[in-house]
C-alpha cells in the first residue's frame, strides 16, 4: 500500500513539475480556460507562469503600441503570397492611426522583406504615428535563432531603416511613463561566452542610467529573439535572477520578445519576461503602454464583408 501510494505521489509531482509556463488563453490539449495565477516551483526556484497583465478593450489616445510578429502565419503568409503583414495587423493599424502614437515591431515584420515593403510602410503611416523596430531573423536574414550573417535582406534594411532609428544597436526613447530599450537581438549570437547574457544587459543598464529622470520607474526592452528558455524556466533560472537584480531599482522591468505566436509571461519578483506575436488565431493580443501602465489588446479578425 505504501508503495502504490509512494509511486502515486512521484507521479502528481512529475506531472505538476512540466507544467512550465501557460499560454494567456490556452492551456493543454486546446482545452480553453482563463488561468488566474499558475505558480512554478522546482528546487526552491518559483516564477509566476500567467500573464497577469490587465485587458483593455479600447487603444487610448498617443498610445505605444508593440506588435510581434506582424506577418502572421507562416503557412498564411505563403497563401497571401507573402504580400505584407497579417490582414488583422494592417486592419487594426488602420482602425487606430489616430490613436496611435507610436508604433514598435519586435521582428518579423514581413516574411519576404523588400525595400519597396518598407518604403510603403513608412510611407502609409509615418505621418501618423512614429516607427521603430527591433529587427527579427526574417527581416534581416540572420539565422532562425539569432546571429549575424550579411545577406540582402540586412543590407536593404539597414539603408533604408537607418534613415529612420539607431540600427546595430540598443537605443533608448521615452514614453507614457516607461524607458523603453529597442535592441537588435539578430546581433547576439555573435557572442557565445557564457557571460554575454550579463554583458548585454548591463550595457542596456549603462544606457539607461545615462538618461536618468524621476518620470520612468518602469522599463520595458524590446527585441525578437528570446533570452531565456520561456517553456522551461528553471534551465534559464541564473539569467531570470540576474536580469532582475540588474534592474532592481525600477519599480518594474518587462522584456518582451516578438519571435513567437500567440502571449505567454514568467513573472519573477519585480520582473516579468513576456512572449508576444500574431500567429492570426482567435486570441491573438498586442501590447499596449498607456500612462505607466501595461494592457494587452485582443486584436479582432476583419469582418467579414456580408
Amino acid at each position: 500500500m505504501k508503495k502504490i501510494l509512494f509511486k502515486s505521489i512521484i507521479f502528481i509531482l512529475g506531472f505538476a513539475s512540466s507544467i512550465y509556463v501557460t499560454d494567456y488563453t490556452n492551456f493543454t490539449n486546446n482545452i480553453k480556460r482563463r488561468i488566474t495565477e499558475t505558480v512554478i516551483r522546482v528546487r526552491g526556484f518559483s516564477v509566476v507562469g500567467t500573464c497577469q497583465i490587465k485587458q483593455i478593450a479600447n487603444v487610448p489616445k498617443d498610445s505605444v503600441v508593440v506588435i510581434g510578429h506582424a506577418y502572421g502565419s507562416q503557412s498564411k503568409s505563403l497563401s497571401r503570397n507573402h504580400i505584407g503583414m497579417a490582414p488583422s495587423v494592417k486592419f487594426f493599424i488602420d482602425q487606430n492611426l489616430n490613436n496611435i502614437g507610436t508604433l514598435i515591431f519586435t521582428g518579423d515584420v514581413f516574411s519576404i522583406p523588400s525595400r519597396v515593403k518598407w518604403e510603403n510602410l513608412y510611407e502609409s503611416y509615418e505621418d501618423y504615428f512614429e516607427i521603430f523596430i527591433s529587427p527579427g531573423d526574417h527581416d534581416v536574414g540572420s539565422k532562425r535563432e539569432g546571429g549575424y550573417i550579411d545577406t540582402s535582406q540586412r543590407d536593404i534594411f539597414n539603408s533604408f531603416i537607418s534613415g529612420k532609428q539607431p540600427i546595430n544597436k540598443a537605443f533608448l526613447i521615452t514614453r507614457q511613463g516607461f524607458k523603453i530599450v529597442i535592441e537588435d537581438a539578430t546581433l547576439d549570437y555573435n557572442n557565445k561566452h557564457k557571460d554575454y547574457f550579463n554583458e548585454s544587459f548591463l550595457q542596456i543598464k549603462k544606457l539607461l542610467d545615462k538618461n536618468q529622470d524621476n518620470l520612468s520607474k518602469k522599463i520595458i526592452i524590446l527585441r525578437h529573439h528570446q533570452s531565456i528558455d520561456m517553456k522551461n524556466p528553471y534551465k534559464s533560472k541564473n539569467k531570470i535572477i540576474s536580469f532582475s537584480k540588474i534592474f532592481e531599482k525600477y519599480t518594474k522591468s518587462f522584456i518582451v520578445y516578438g519571435n513567437t505566436h500567440g502571449t505567454r509571461c514568467l513573472d519573477y519578483n519585480k520582473s516579468m519576461h513576456i512572449e508576444s506575436g500574431i500567429g492570426e488565431t482567435e486570441d491573438d493580443s498586442i501590447i499596449i503602454l498607456h500612462k505607466n501602465e501595461i494592457y494587452l489588446y485582443k486584436i479582432d479578425e476583419i469582418p467579414s464583408a456580408n
